[in-house]
């Protein structure tokens, strides 16, 4: 699984969970998530996402002595956190 948002359904609700990349294994009706980092809304800090989002895309922008990769995947985390919340 990539870094994003995982949507599920429980008790007949669809829920999302922000992830941070993992596995999924599909057996029958059952699935087993396997995943690096998982955020529910009410993990997230708004304020904080926001501020990670601002920051990957500043380096991502300089590129001077920075790690590409790294900051893609702080900003696809940081994206991910923000569309659980809505925003």
């Amino acid at each position: 699984l990539a870094i994003g948002v995982l949507r599920y359904e429980q008790e007949g609700r669809t829920k999302k969970i922000s992830i941070g990349g993992g596995f999924l294994e599909v057996e029958g009706n059952q699935a087993i998530v396997l995943a690096k980092t998982a955020e529910t809304e009410d993990m997230i800090d708004p304020a904080r996402a926001a501020a990670a989002k601002e920051r990957a895309e500043r380096r991502l922008q300089s590129k001077e002595g920075m790690d590409t990769a790294r900051a893609e995947a702080a900003l696809k985390r940081a994206v991910a956190r923000l569309q659980i919340l809505g925003k």
